[in-house]
């Protein structure tokens, strides 16, 4: 019987949940796996992981809203409140769920992907599980969860009050099903292998872990997986979440000389020509999906939300970052890729923000570029394909170890393919 892996996105925006990480669900088909992605936004990665020859499903997502909740996050426990972590109703139905996909479908190995909640459900069935993406996404199991706001004080009173609003509804879950309580929030990840894709400089809680064995960028998937995506060649690629706050910066870019593609994956075909009648012969639209490792190499600048996974790769071919983060997790990719010298950020909470100067600033100040191409050559040996290896080999070893669960008939989940 062939072994079957689950591939599970529960929270969180954007196809880097998913896409980055399709390379290692080829390479477990291509030795005799089955492979499954149930995902947060179907629409997003849809295409993409039904051309990597995976079976597509919808993940359980909480749709609840907590008015009572402080809008703004302070650590991860309080990230998961957002998510319905905090009220039992909600999380039971999300875990219920995941023990429906696990108990029908009967995986060897669960890969999640921001998916606390099917660590949970795995840990509990006994399938061997694993934890992949940026340090954001492999959190560290320690109580209480880390501030992720540490320049913020006095708060340690209200995060110890989430810490134990998430505990109590864990274990009211865990109770409800016959399983054994936890004994912390966070204990989802305790003694689960992470497949740290990024470095150290990129990892948002690096300063908390111990002995971090950081795994790099895997390869992209194969040219079949991605013939739909655009090729394209200029000096300023920008990749952003089209919002008001970015029009100012779309009029700087036109006053420049320098060639410049855009593409915004939110963007509507009106909104998209809207953009490109106004700024014609200037800036070019994209109306799909570059193919990012075509841009690179010609690129002088990306500028971006501060996505991890477009972030690292830019700065392992050696190029300066504008960085427009929109929430924390982006925040945190921006404050640390400044570290490195390559990259200037702008905040949301900016107001009129020069950005025909910065602009100047990245295009014309040398140190930006030698900071971008320090930190290549620093990781120039890191080979993506070694790093896929290693990814299968520990997937591999984790169901390996696993003691054999009582044996059970498999469902077959329908699915489009």
């Amino acid at each position: 019987m062939n072994k079957r892996v689950l591939f599970c996105w529960e929270n969180g925006e954007g196809s880097g949940h998913v896409v980055p990480y399709l390379a290692l669900l080829e390479s477990l088909k291509a030795r005799g796996w089955e492979t499954a992605v149930p995902a947060r936004n179907t629409a997003e990665v849809g295409a993409r992981v039904r051309a990597s020859g995976a079976m597509l499903l919808q993940a359980p997502v909480c749709m609840a809203i907590f008015p009572e909740l402080e809008a703004q996050s302070f650590s991860t426990t309080e990230l998961l409140l957002q998510h319905g972590y905090g009220y039992e109703p909600t999380l039971n139905g999300i875990f219920s769920s995941w023990l429906g996909f696990m108990q029908t479908w009967q995986p060897d190995l669960v890969i999640g992907s921001g998916a606390p909640a099917s660590h949970l459900a795995a840990q509990s069935l006994g399938i061997a599980d694993i934890a992949i993406g940026s340090g954001f996404y492999c959190p560290v199991a320690v109580s209480p969860a880390p501030l992720i706001r540490p320049w913020y004080s006095g708060v340690e009173q209200r995060l110890a009050v989430s810490e134990d609003r998430a505990l109590l509804t864990i274990n009211a879950v865990m109770k409800s099903h016959g399983f054994a309580r936890r004994q912390f929030t966070m204990d989802m990840y305790h003694n689960v292998p992470s497949l740290l894709c990024t470095f150290a400089e990129l990892d948002h809680f690096g300063e908390f872990r111990r002995d971090a064995s950081y795994l790099g960028m895997l390869p992209p998937v194969s040219a079949s997986s991605v013939a739909a995506k655009t090729a394209c060649a200029g000096e300023i690629f920008v990749y952003l979440r089209h919002n008001a706050n970015i029009d100012p910066l779309l009029a700087a870019l036109a006053k420049r000389d320098e060639s410049t593609f855009v593409f915004m994956p939110n963007a509507t075909p009106a909104l998209r020509n809207a953009l490109a009648k106004k700024f014609v012969d200037r800036l070019t639209f994209l109306e799909s999906a570059v193919d990012i490792a075509t841009v690179l190499p010609s690129a002088k600048l990306v500028v971006s939300n501060a996505g991890h996974n477009l972030t690292l790769q830019t700065l392992l071919a050696g190029c300066p970052l504008m960085l427009l983060p929109n929430h924390w997790e982006q925040a945190r990719v921006a404050e640390l890729a400044v570290k490195t010298g390559a990259a200037i950020q702008v905040l949301p909470t900016e107001r009129n923000p020069k950005f025909g100067r910065l602009l100047d600033q990245l295009l014309t100040t040398e140190t930006f570029r030698e900071s971008a191409t320090a930190f290549a050559e620093r990781y120039k040996h890191c080979s993506p394909d070694a790093a896929l290896s290693d990814a299968v080999r520990l997937c591999e070893y984790q169901v390996a170890k696993q003691s054999p669960r009582a044996p059970a008939t498999r469902g077959n989940l329908m699915s489009v393919r």
